[in-house]
């Protein structure tokens, strides 16, 4: 690679480079993504693949690895030209496919073609990609377009060109009042404007300056400056010579995670090349500029990322953070002791457009105050995960719905969480709000360096909030009090919390704490460590609140909130959550019944997802503690707990709580009963059912909307509860009730025949169908789909809740308003019944009892109404020729007497 000695070389390489037609778009070519994440599914076995086939094929078509094109939930992605086509989750033995198709048959490969679901129109262009649509990209303009370690590409679509009219141009302080013009505020999270921060280096005085490059990128789920590094390698370069020239300074350094081999390859190369064709190093294009950049490598470290901490590892020392004054950009406070400007990846990657382009062009997008774009790592429980970068002012909402494609299962949002560790859940109200550094700050959360992690219903927010807090307590790097000790204690509170063993005062508690520590800590990290905690308790308070007072996880992630138990009266034995379990809970007993292995289940709620009748129920966890009264220390109890919950003390066994898994074995097994429940765990929730049922078919092909107020108009004709019950349930049932989830369909029919016993006083009529009417409410509420099914089960609930004595008086018989046919019976008065028989082959409940001629078998001697038997239909009545059948009120009237 012959070296340039001045600036003309430069121009006339690139001239040279345009003629040659490099990456010349008329040509046929195929640009594969070979960022990290396509590498792990295969993309350089691909770009192998396709090489060899394109060059058996005899096609002339160049092939090309780029960095990270976005789309990483469905890599490997793959770009062709002339056309244009994207294509998607492309595997290395569909090459042949690629070039017999489109290079040579120049139409595209149809299952290739990006499309949201079958039968949906594919979208051949990457702009037709709703993912992409809504992207501008400055910071990775050229990821996804070059080779990033071939600097020939770079040169050739205009890299490099922004140095080049600094060099020829351009003052130092031109260029340094070009950035703070434009406003570039640091990408890296706290968003300092990045011209005052050059301004500032620039005056302090010192014969050595340093730019300094943060590429120590360690928030969970971050990966925007790797994808820079990886992708575009030079542009970092650019920015970091474009800073070093404006505010006269002769070393570069940057600082990379060690986790990133990689961007440190591709940065190592990038270097390289360019201290070989004169971009780098001495007298560059012989303007009598000079500058040298190396790499740092940090061991992983968080608190690194602090700038502080950052000079340290810098120098060798361990990355503690170090008071200021002096800051970085004053002497004394670089790495040693020089004068240094300190900007993350993106940043410095968006200062080449700037110049070349100018701070105009750069004001145009963005708001006011935050102008530009900014990247972000979109992961979590979105459809579509990846890199996006969109200008500043777009709404969450258009992230997350537009380009993220929504919710994974279209289930509902529950929270985003911007800025890492360090950052803010920000729950639903706030989907609408503009995403700039003034909007987040104002709710609580920050910008970050631009990791997005979205949460749904399945996440439990004091669950997340202790994830990221027990993140940021194992990275402190101890130095000060209250980050070390303060973040551990508001851990101990979180586990206490999750666990169930929460207390009054512990949300108090934690608030106090985190903001004692956000005042008093020397650094960054301690100053924003509390912010997921506060956050999720200024918008989630209720959930915390259910966790402490109800020890209820709404979400039924904390393991020690909830029970699993399987209702062996709904399970048919299918052997789905058998197979699904992958801790084996899953057990079957002697008698040929499943059943859930309290000890070996970890609530990963596997069974509760697969299971297709909602036969695996979760519940509150129960209290068990032994009687010392009744307790004669046979230690049956003690030899059968594999967990080694229950303790011998002085006084006697206890049962330690904390270890005890609930599984009820020591309960079966003492003989003296001194083992008892303190409290018994209420239903909390029913998996949904999948299954399409026979019976409901009818209802699911032909749904009859009828409101259910109109059911309410029909019910207030009633004056019994158990009359408006019956009658709700019947039309709900003929009705508005779609069929789809089983606590609803199956639970209604249960409830009219629950009521039809009561109502009639059938035999086997008793409490137990009062009992099953408000667990088939309570069911209804918790599980049913829709509105109208949850509703039809608070009906229910309340008029049991409200007439419950009512109920149990039709239990005996009695029905004091004398709307049901409990308070009737029907008798055969055999001076009228002339035998006939009608009612006999009429009753289709075989109600009737007949004795036959002994003289004459054909003939009848008497007829009989089983009264435990009768339904009360009335159809006898209807064919009995002589009016035989006599109704007769059961109704005590002294009942009656005040009415």
């Amino acid at each position: 690679m012959q070296k340039l000695n001045s600036l003309d070389d430069l121009k006339s390489l690139r001239e040279k480079l345009l003629k040659e037609g490099v990456l010349a778009p008329n040509k046929k070519r195929i640009r594969v993504c070979c960022g990290t994440a396509c590498r792990a599914n295969n993309s350089l076995k691909l770009v192998d693949k396709l090489k060899k086939d394109v060059q058996t094929s005899g096609v002339e078509a160049e092939i090309i690895t780029t960095g990270c094109q976005g789309l990483c939930q469905l890599g490997p992605v793959v770009t062709i030209q002339p056309q244009g086509y994207f294509y998607h989750k492309v595997k290395p033995e569909r090459s042949e496919d690629i070039i017999s198709f489109t290079l040579k048959g120049e139409r595209p490969v149809w299952d290739l073609l990006f499309r949201r679901s079958l039968g949906e129109k594919p979208a051949y262009f990457i702009k037709d990609i709703p993912f992409y649509r809504k992207q501008l990209r400055i910071a990775l303009r050229n990821n996804g377009r070059i080779d990033p370690e071939n600097i020939i590409h770079y040169i050739a679509i205009g890299g490099y060109k922004a140095i080049e009219k600094a060099l020829a141009s351009m003052t130092p302080q031109q260029v340094l009042d070009e950035v703070k013009r434009a406003n570039l505020r640091g990408r890296g999270g706290a968003g300092f404007p990045a011209g005052i921060k050059w301004e500032h280096t620039k005056n302090s005085f010192s014969a050595e300056k340093i730019v300094i490059a943060n590429g120590d990128e360690g928030d969970p789920g971050a990966f925007m400056d790797r994808s820079i590094m990886e992708g575009d390698p030079h542009s970092l370069l650019e920015g970091m010579m474009l800073c070093a020239y404006a505010i006269g300074a002769h070393h570069g350094i940057i600082y990379v995670r060690h986790e990133y081999p990689l961007a440190v390859k591709h940065l190592s190369t990038a270097i390289k090349q360019a201290e070989e064709i004169g971009l780098l190093g001495e007298n560059i294009l012989g303007t009598g500029f000079n500058f040298t950049i190396q790499i740092r490598e940090g061991a992983g470290a968080f608190v690194c990322g602090e700038a502080t901490a950052l000079v340290s590892s810098i120098e060798g020392e361990r990355g503690f953070p170090r008071p200021r004054p002096p800051r970085l950009s004053e002497k004394g406070g670089g790495p040693w002791g020089y004068p240094a400007n300190l900007n993350n990846i993106e940043t410095y990657a968006c200062v080449p457009a700037i110049i070349e382009k100018g701070a105009t062009w750069f004001l145009k997008t963005g708001t006011a105050n935050s102008p530009g774009t900014k990247v972000f790592a979109l992961t979590g429980k979105v459809k579509n995960t990846g890199l996006v970068e969109v200008p500043m002012g777009i709404t969450l909402r258009e992230i997350i719905y537009d380009i993220g494609g929504g919710i994974i299962g279209d289930k509902k949002f529950k929270a985003v969480q911007t800025g890492g560790p360090s950052g803010g859940c920000i729950p639903e109200k706030y989907l609408d709000l503009p995403i700039d550094f003034d909007s987040l700050t104002k709710i609580g959360s920050i910008m970050g360096s631009g990791g997005m992690v979205v949460l749904d219903e399945d996440n439990c927010i004091v669950d997340v909030a202790k994830f990221f807090l027990s993140f940021c307590q194992s990275e402190s790097c101890g130095k000060c009090y209250p980050c070390r000790v303060g973040t551990f204690q508001m851990l101990q509170i979180l586990e206490k919390i999750t666990s169930g063993n929460g207390e009054e005062g512990d949300i108090e508690r934690l608030e106090e704490l985190g903001n004692y520590i956000k005042s008093s800590s020397l650094c960054g990290l301690g100053k924003s460590a509390p912010n997921p905690v506060l956050t999720t308790i200024k918008y989630f308070r209720e959930e915390y609140e259910e966790h402490i007072k109800n020890k209820y996880c709404r979400a039924f992630v904390c393991q020690g909130l909830g029970q699993l138990h399987l209702n062996t009266d709904i399970c048919y034995q299918c052997k789905r959550c058998m197979d699904a379990c992958p801790f084996e809970a899953i057990k079957e007993s002697a008698d040929g019944f499943f059943y859930i292995d309290q000890v070996l289940c970890q609530r990963c709620k596997a069974c509760f997802n697969v299971c297709p009748l909602g036969a695996i129920e979760i519940k509150e966890q129960p209290i068990l503690y032994i009687d010392k009264e009744l307790c004669y220390f046979c230690r049956s109890c003690i030899n059968v707990c594999r967990v080694d919950a229950i303790k011998e003390t002085s006084t006697g066994f206890i049962i330690d709580s904390n270890i005890c898994k609930k599984c009820g074995d020591c309960f079966n097994v003492c003989q003296m009963g001194a083992i008892k429940y303190e409290k018994i765990g209420k239903f909390l929730k029913i998996a949904s059912s999948e299954i399409s049922y026979e019976g409901l078919k009818e209802k699911e092909q032909i749904p009859v909307d009828i409101p259910l107020d109109e059911i309410f108009h029909d019910v207030e004709k009633k004056a019994c509860p158990v009359q408006k019950s019956l009658t709700f349930i019947e039309e709900f049932i003929e009705g508005p009730m779609c069929g789809r989830c089983y606590p609803c369909s199956f639970g209604t029919e249960e409830a009219k025949l629950r009521l039809l016993r009561i109502t009639q006083k059938l035999e086997g009529a008793g409490e137990e169908d009062i009992n099953a009417l408000k667990t088939i409410a309570s069911n209804m509420i918790e599980a049913s789909f829709c509105k109208k099914g949850r509703d039809t089960g608070r009906f229910l609930s309340e008029i049991l809740s409200s007439s419950e004595e009512e109920f149990r008086l039709h239990l005996s018989g009695i029905c004091s308003n004398r709307e049901c046919i409990t308070s009737i019976s029907y008798l055969i008065n055999p001076d009228l019944c002339i035998r006939c028989g009608e009612c006999l082959k009429k009753c289709k409940f075989e109600a009737i009892m007949a004795k036959a001629s002994e003289s004459k078998p054909a003939e009848y001697t008497y007829f009989e109404i089983k009264q435990k038997v009768c339904t009360r239909c009335g159809e006898c009545i209807k064919y009995c020729p002589t009016g035989a059948i006599e109704i007769i009120s059961k109704v005590k009237e002294e009942m009656f007497a005040k009415t």
